[in-house]
């Protein structure tokens, strides 16, 4: 006898018009009577018409629960949004493009009968392209040296944890990718389970191949833990990133000033001088400024409030009020 009553499948979803219809019939043929579930979809700022079939699904369907950003504010904070509307004993998060499966949403929540508190989907055959799989491999690769990972593939969509771990979430950035983590440091119990995986048929990714900001979210979690709202890290890492090229252009034109009978003119010296300093100032603030960002990333805890993630919200519908 299952333990877990009721689940919420949660979807973040940008632009995935044409997979919504059939990614709901299949969680809920999957589902069937084994458990009871709502569905909530988070619409992230679509430009397409996902909201409106949202709305025809919601005619029709009792247990969907759609919002409407009005703007795209990310993938965290989308999961966020519906974290605080979830009223699951267990959550299962899945993409709405399809390439996950909604077939294997009841082994993951049979996984977590067997004591866990949170599963990982692991994409065992991978279906992207072979780039695009490199780079996962190495973003799994460097969560295993930051982060002491055990986990295969970390940034699988399809995850089912607990009500205990998805209340105790606080997401921002790209911090999605780094859940299982996340809960892992908190002390909960992580393990993961094969799925399967498609190629993507509809739509296209919206995630460039190279993510730096992942790997800088692995390090910020890594130094100051995971309870910090804001992208301080991020924003100061692009600015000194402007003053390092900076530096080193003040660094080719010191080397050239300073060959050959150049040296000798008066002119020249006191551009010399002056090309040195100002390259060294950017030097200085290319290095400082990343400091400064990891300690504010570390340092304010508390500006992503509920409150604020609820000002996104342009519509829902579907929402099924407590008796």
């Amino acid at each position: 006898m299952s333990s877990l009553k009721f689940i919420t499948v949660l979807v973040p979803a940008l632009n995935e018009s044409k997979t919504l219809k059939e990614l709901y019939e299949r969680t809920k043929k999957s589902i069937g009577s084994d458990w009871e579930f709502e569905f909530i979809v988070i619409d992230d700022g679509s430009t397409d018409d996902t909201f409106e079939i949202l709305e025809e699904l919601c005619r029709h369907e009792t247990n969907i629960i759609a919002v409407r950003h009005y703007r795209n504010i990310g993938k965290s904070l989308a999961l966020m949004q519906g974290f605080d509307m979830a009223k699951g004993e267990a959550v299962v998060t899945i993409d709405a493009d399809l390439q996950d499966h909604p077939e294997f949403i009841p082994g993951l929540l049979e996984k977590l009968e067997e004591g866990y508190d949170l599963v990982n989907g692991w994409r065992v055959d991978r279906q992207d392209k072979f780039i695009k799989k490199m780079i996962s491999h190495l973003f799994n690769i460097l969560t295993k040296v930051i982060l002491s990972s055990r986990l295969h593939d970390i940034n699988c969509g399809l995850k089912a944890m607990r009500r205990r771990v998805y209340t105790k979430l606080r997401l921002r950035g790209d911090f999605h990718r780094l859940i299982p983590v996340i809960a892992e440091m908190q002390g909960f119990r992580v393990t993961e389970f094969p799925v399967k995986h498609s190629k993507r048929l509809q739509g296209k990714s919206r995630y460039p191949l190279i993510r730096y900001t992942g790997i800088l979210d692995m390090l910020s979690l890594r130094i100051g833990g995971d309870d910090r709202p804001w992208r301080s890290f991020h924003a100061f890492i692009k600015p000194a990133f402007v003053f390092f090229i900076l530096a080193a252009g003040c660094l080719f034109i010191w080397l050239f000033l300073n060959t050959g009978d150049m040296r000798t003119d008066e002119n020249t010296r006191v551009l010399s001088t002056l090309t040195g300093v100002f390259g060294l100032w950017c030097f200085f603030l290319s290095t400082i400024f990343p400091l400064m960002g990891l300690h504010l990333d570390i340092m304010t805890r508390y500006g992503q409030l509920k409150d604020w993630r609820t000002k996104q919200i342009d519509k829902i519908i579907g929402l099924m009020i407590d008796d």
